[in-house]
């Protein structure tokens, strides 16, 4: 079996050379964008053989899926034009511009990012709504309609402080701007993290104590569960 590849101290040019990883990424996107691509195309055959109307939950899903395919288009430049898995001393020698554009492409991914993840929960909740129908007053249309506002205004933060986290903002887009600083935006995004599980747990069993109350038989409501359970995964 043959010895990984350690960077010397000062690595040489043709240590630079070979040490290339970006295959992985580009492979992970074209992954990404097959699957996506079948699973998103079955549930709309699914869904519009039987219903041609479209609804909000619709329009959300197909909003989500081309922001999705444009994050994956994302991951592909960011080894076509950012130099993702060469060495940051290969890319300094020959090509320094690739580092400002690696770091312009991960500020874009994470605003794609961000409504890839909010938009399909939206979605889910909407079809709720729209499946049950719950009245005015019911607890789980009061919630879900919480849960819409709560996601609604962290996708704003977090848009809002991903590009402002940095003073002066050229700091986090220019590899050759070295004076500024950037805030702790971590705890913020561990945090969104937090309250992003909690939330997914609640619309997990939101529609639980509907499906509990059909009258049908026991065996029927556990597949309708099963259900939505998998579609809110």
């Amino acid at each position: 079996m043959a010895d990984p590849i350690v960077a010397p101290d000062e690595p040489s040019q043709e240590f630079l050379n070979e040490h290339y990883d970006g295959y992985q990424l580009v492979t992970a996107a074209v992954v990404l964008i097959v699957v996506t691509t079948l699973f998103v195309g079955l549930r709309f055959w699914s869904d519009k053989r039987r219903v041609a109307r479209w609804f909000p939950d619709d329009i959300l899903i197909g909003v989500s899926y081309v922001l999705y395919m444009m994050q994956c288009g994302v991951m592909i430049a960011m080894d076509k034009a950012g130099g993702a898995g060469r060495h940051i001393v290969a890319l300094e020698r020959q090509d320094p511009q690739a580092l400002e554009r690696w770091k312009h492409l991960v500020l874009v991914y994470l605003l794609i990012l961000y409504f890839v993840l909010v938009l399909p929960r939206l979605s889910i909740l909407w079809l709720y709504l729209r499946v049950f129908n719950w009245r005015r007053g019911v607890l789980e249309r009061i919630v879900t309609l919480i849960l819409m506002g709560l996601f609604a205004v962290s996708l704003v933060l977090l848009v809002v402080f991903t590009v402002a986290m940095c003073r002066p903002v050229g700091f986090r887009g220019k590899y050759t701007v070295t004076s500024g600083h950037c805030g702790r935006f971590h705890y913020y995004f561990r945090t969104q993290m937090f309250l992003g599980i909690v939330m997914d747990f609640v619309i997990l069993v939101l529609p639980w104590r509907t499906i509990w109350a059909l009258k049908i038989p026991v065996s029927d409501r556990m597949t309708v569960a099963l259900f939505f359970f998998m579609a809110s995964l």
